[in-house]
């Protein structure tokens, strides 16, 4: 991805019923939040940016992937 598409997103994690907010370094239009969906058998997101949505989730798989991308990845991000 290009530096002309980074763009800050708040982000919200739910769980066990509590929200738990971290704001990005500087102002943000796009929020995210993410916890379990209602049957606990996937990942659900929420991307939102004004009046527009988004919502998708990844299953059990998807998300051991994403941990693995992550933890890959977390070395090389720049503060």
């Amino acid at each position: 991805m290009g530096k002309d598409v980074e763009r800050p997103c708040d982000i919200t994690f739910r769980l066990n019923g509590s929200l738990y907010p971290h704001r990005a370094r500087v102002k943000a239009n796009t929020q995210l939040s993410v916890g379990l969906t209602d049957s606990e058998r996937a990942l659900g997101f929420i991307v939102s940016r004004g009046d527009q949505q988004l919502e998708f989730v990844l299953n059990k798989d998807q998300v051991e992937e994403l941990v693995a991308y992550l933890r890959f990845i977390s070395p090389q991000l720049r503060t």
